[in-house]
Formats: structure tokens, C-alpha cells, sequence
């Protein structure tokens, strides 16, 4: 996982681990939108491989849950790490909207 991790960190998120649960998020703040995603794999775990799908959900900031998307993969996440800014209003409003790839 720690390349993964870094790969995280690398692009913007921040890194925590949750008392409850005991499992590491990773996390990225959108300030112009009061609000902040997490990242988790489909379990609602931490994600360990870059193959393995992820789940975006979007909080406010009373933590209140506002969306949560499933993405195909770290690498799909990636790409649209590429196109949109960390933290941008483009990153958020693209992740709330992303569809799965038709199979």
C-alpha cells in the first residue's frame, strides 16, 4: 500500500487514519464548496492496489454526507487528477458527475 499511499499524497490528498474503524482514508478539501471527499476501496476500506475500484463520497463541512461516486480505479482517478486542479470546483463537480465505464 505505501506505493499507493504516495501516489495519494502525491496528487493532493491528505493521508488519516479513523479511530472507529481503524483504516486509513485519504482525503482532499474543497474549500470553494465547503466541503471535502474521502477515498475508500469499494468495502469501505483502505485501498491497497491501484486496480482495486475506489469509492469518492463528499462531505460538508459538518460532516454531513452530500454524494459519494464508485471509480473504475486509481488510474482513472489519476486521469482526472490530470485534467482539474487538486481542490478545484472542475475536480469536484467532475467526480461528482463521473459515470463507470459501459463494459
Amino acid at each position: 500500500m505505501d506505493t499507493l499511499a504516495n501516489e495519494f499524497i502525491q496528487t493532493g490528498f491528505w493521508e488519516d487514519l479513523t479511530e472507529e474503524e481503524n483504516i486509513t482514508i485519504f482525503g482532499m478539501d474543497f474549500p470553494t464548496q465547503n466541503a471535502y471527499i474521502i477515498i475508500t476501496d469499494s468495502d469501505g476500506r483502505t485501498p491497497l492496489t491501484s486496480s482495486s475500484s475506489l469509492v469518492v463520497a463528499a462531505y460538508d463541512l459538518d460532516d454531513c454526507f452530500l454524494w459519494a461516486k464508485e471509480i473504475a480505479d486509481y488510474p482513472s482517478l489519476k486521469e482526472l487528477l490530470n485534467l482539474y486542479p487538486a481542490q478545484s470546483i472542475e475536480l469536484f463537480q467532475n467526480l461528482k458527475n463521473y459515470s463507470l465505464p459501459k463494459k
